[in-house]
């Protein structure tokens, strides 16, 4: 039966300090007595070896561990080998290899039932240690990969993606350069808005990278508060203004907007990247719809343009970090959808695409007015 517990639910465990607290606990209440198991730590038993138990070997006990481990056999008091030990020390064997040690403070030697099972328990801990040990070289293999491939996406969009508005900059300032300019005030203007826009884009590709990575950090926190939500879009389109000349935004809002909660500066990017994105989409002088829906229980942000629509390929994929429709040529890092929805997200909302019945897209932001 105890051999069967210990199974179960060391089976169950998903962690290897979890899997050796339960094998020290279940050794404990049979053997009654201190116990300790150690892991391996870079091929040896040492201080920095993982521990679990209520016995806490100093380095001389340590040493014999390491000993045991190295050997493969029991070695400390009452057997043949560093008998003077205080504790006894057992190998920890897995079919691929020995994954630590355990160590037991006994007053008398042993019985041969007695060391059978201790060994078939030692046995039973190391093939739940071995087994979580494999998947979590699976999970550091495939984040490695996953890191590799983030690297070179994010440096080919990078790449790409600054060209843009760098190359804008450069022409702007070399034109402004020029003799010629220097009498036409309004040639200079308008280079220094192109150089204004340009620098705009720049930073906000920029930030939303940055954004990103204190996401996936876990270091960007909420800071939440009752605020108007009407608010929100009039922030958005002002900012809108300032970073895309001639854009044009058509605003529905409700007479008495709910006061919602949220953290205002983390929703208003959210927002802004989905209406930023619409404009790009959109051809040249039309309009990008924004409407604020108040129901009982929650808020809905519509964002509508009139552009192309999304192919139904993309529908699924618009949200990955750094995915790009291939017909799509405007300046984007495919960063600013996936940012919004992570946003919406940690709201306890939704961030939703579909397709206009007759042109465009329609995005849809929904967040709780009071999320749990």
């Amino acid at each position: 039966t105890t051999l069967y517990e210990l199974s179960k639910e060391s089976g169950h465990a998903r962690d290897v300090r979890r899997i050796s607290e339960i094998g020290a606990e279940y050794l404990g209440k049979v053997f009654q007595t201190e116990i300790v198991i150690l892991l391996e730590n870079q091929g040896n038993i040492d201080f920095n070896s993982s521990r679990a138990g209520n016995f806490f070997p100093d380095p001389k006990e340590t040493a014999v561990s390491n000993w045991v481990y190295k050997n493969k056999i029991p070695a400390g008091k009452f057997t043949d080998t560093l008998s003077l030990s205080l504790g006894t020390y057992f190998p920890m064997i897995a079919p691929g290899k020995v994954i630590g040690v355990i160590g037991v403070v006994l007053n008398e030697r042993l019985n041969l039932d007695q060391e059978n099972l201790l060994l078939t328990m030692g046995n039973q801990i190391a093939l739940a240690l071995e087994r979580e040990l494999l998947s979590e070289e699976t999970r550091t293999r495939y984040l490695a990969n996953q890191s590799e491939r983030l690297y070179t996406i994010i440096f080919n969009s990078l790449s790409h993606e600054l060209k843009t508005p760098l190359s804008s900059i450069r022409g702007a300032v070399t034109a402004l350069l020029e003799p010629e300019i220097e009498n036409s005030r309004e040639a200079r203007v308008e280079l220094l808005n192109e150089i204004n826009e340009s620098s705009m884009i720049l930073n906000l590709l920029l930030g939303n990278l940055l954004d990103m990575s204190r996401y996936e950090s876990g270091f960007l926190k909420l800071r939440m508060d009752w605020h108007d939500p009407s608010d929100l879009i009039h922030v958005v389109v002002r900012r809108l203004r300032q970073t895309v000349k001639n854009s044009h935004c058509v605003i529905h809002l409700p007479e008495n907007p709910v006061p919602t909660w949220m953290d205002f500066t983390l929703m208003e990017q959210a927002l802004f990247n989905v209406v930023f994105n619409a404009v790009q989409i959109s051809p040249e002088g039309t309009p990008v719809f924004i409407e604020l829906i108040c129901r009982k229980d929650k808020i809905q942000y519509i964002v509508e343009d009139e552009g192309p629509g999304i192919p139904k390929e993309d529908l699924e994929k618009i949200f990955e970090k750094f995915y790009r429709s291939k017909n799509r040529n405007h300046v984007g890092s495919g960063l600013g959808l996936s940012i919004s929805k992570s946003i919406v997200e940690t709201h306890g909302g939704t961030l939703t695409a579909e397709n206009r019945i007759i042109v465009g897209a329609r995005f849809c932001i929904e967040i709780p007015i009071k999320s749990s």
